[in-house]
């Protein structure tokens, strides 16, 4: 088969390695996600797609306390820079990821209930 003819997100290999087809021309590494540009002509060879991802249940508990500690994890980051950024936008930024945080936190509690 020829790289034009998969559809995108199609699995297929190359010379051993395992790709995904992302756009008409390019592909990512399906390890690394490193992208590389593929001639329409390559010839490649399809691999099967894995199985589809069940959909699981968390405990709203635990989703509530990793978008925290991503929060958490993120400021700490943004203090990190602050130098470079200046406390203007600082200030801003933590307000934004503030308020992205209670909304998600609120999305949690609503799709719980």
């Amino acid at each position: 088969m020829r790289f034009h003819q998969l559809s995108v997100g199609q699995r297929f290999q190359l010379d051993g390695v395992n790709y995904i087809k992302t756009s008409p021309l390019i592909a990512s590494d399906a390890r690394t996600g490193w992208q590389k540009f593929m001639a329409r002509s390559a010839a490649v060879t399809v691999v099967e797609q894995p199985a589809p991802r069940r959909n699981r249940t968390i405990e709203p508990e635990l989703a509530q306390s990793a978008v925290r500690r991503y929060h958490a994890r993120v400021v700490g980051c943004l203090d990190g820079v602050a130098a470079q950024l200046g406390r203007e936008t600082l200030d801003r930024l933590k307000g934004e990821l503030d308020a992205a945080r209670r909304a998600c936190l609120e999305t949690l509690l609503e799709e719980h209930d």
